[in-house]
């Protein structure tokens, strides 16, 4: 059951949701803090969503709040939380755990996906070991909390383990999947821009790794999309997408081939969170950055490739040789 201060800040959430311009009383309470830049995008992410800024306030002040009563309770406190907020279907998850290859659930940092990912380590307790890989505090700060809150539930514990994402971290979760375990996984974030590809994503191009398709690759597992979704009262709602599973996945010696291959299932995976998500873009922890970006390039007609084509060869940074041929993906 959620404490009475969890409760208020939902009710009080539903007034921020009121609020149609900015508002710096708002931002300083919920310690929101905007350059010009992200504030620009945030707009910009409004306006597609079709709501005005006080949305976003009020997905802040109930982040806030479940944030705060998850780190904040004791582990029994926290899984009573936990299984009477979750209004979440398992239904994909279940069909998965029955498979006995490895399992990689995907989930954007979107939503209650702390939570939901404490969630999802309760429901599969006892059924598959359970790994939640992401990045050590001392590379983000901002996971300190995090870490602080799965060492406060599955310290001690053989049915989850926390594996950071280091060297030694990765040869963990390709063990751990090559054993049949789970391993939750979130592929929105990157460490350095030159190791990324560009994906359609929410209207926009977004710079990915390809780090969660590889690892399906090597240890021929299996990818479950998922996206936490914040809903009424307060509570979570974990909407699983399809699973990705390519028997066997694709695998050449040849490297760029292999990177062809992972870079095909990534858009699939993106693929699938922009489906879960469709406009609702609001909770996703890089909205504040996602919309400047300039939207993709448009369709391109069959009638009229000819001509764009004709354009590319002639610049002269390029140079393309027309008498070859040109595959288009």
């Amino acid at each position: 059951m959620a404490t009475f201060r969890y409760r208020a800040l939902v009710a009080l959430s539903g007034i921020f949701g009121l609020i149609k311009r900015r508002n710096s009383l708002v931002e300083r309470a919920l310690d929101i803090r905007f350059s010009s830049g992200s504030y620009k995008s945030l707009d910009a992410s409004c306006q597609f969503q079709g709501v005005s800024i006080g949305e976003f306030y009020k997905w802040k002040c109930v982040q806030w709040a479940a944030m705060t009563e998850a780190l904040r309770a004791d582990e029994t406190e926290v899984l009573k939380f936990l299984r009477s907020h979750d209004q979440s279907s398992y239904a994909a998850l279940d069909e998965a755990l029955e498979q006995p290859m490895g399992l990689l659930v995907a989930t954007p940092h979107y939503g209650h996906f702390l939570v939901a990912i404490a969630a999802i380590s309760d429901y599969v307790a006892g059924r598959k070991v359970v790994n939640i890989f992401f990045d050590p505090p001392e590379k983000h700060g901002a996971n300190q909390d995090f870490a602080d809150f799965c060492e406060k539930m599955y310290g001690g514990k053989d049915s989850v383990n926390v594996i950071f994402n280091n060297r030694n971290g990765l040869v963990r979760a390709i063990r751990a999947l090559r054993r049949g375990e789970l391993v939750i996984i979130m592929p929105d974030v990157f460490d350095n821009i030159e190791d990324t590809f560009e994906v359609e994503f929410l209207s926009r191009s977004r710079s990915v790794a390809l780090g969660t398709a590889s690892l399906a690759r090597m240890t021929n597992s299996a990818i479950l999309p998922m996206v936490s979704k914040f809903v009424k009262g307060g509570c979570f709602n974990s909407q699983f997408g399809r699973v990705i599973f390519d028997e066997p996945f694709e695998f050449a010696a040849d490297r760029v081939v292999q990177s062809h291959c992972d870079y095909k299932v990534t858009r699939r995976i993106f693929g699938q969170f922009d489906e879960l998500i469709g406009r609702d873009v609001l909770p996703w922890q890089y909205v504040r950055d996602h919309f400047n970006s300039p939207p993709p390039l448009p369709f391109i007609p069959k009638d009229k490739l000819g001509e764009y084509l004709g354009m590319f060869s002639s610049d002269p940074r390029v140079r393309v040789d027309l008498s070859a041929p040109i595959f288009v993906d």
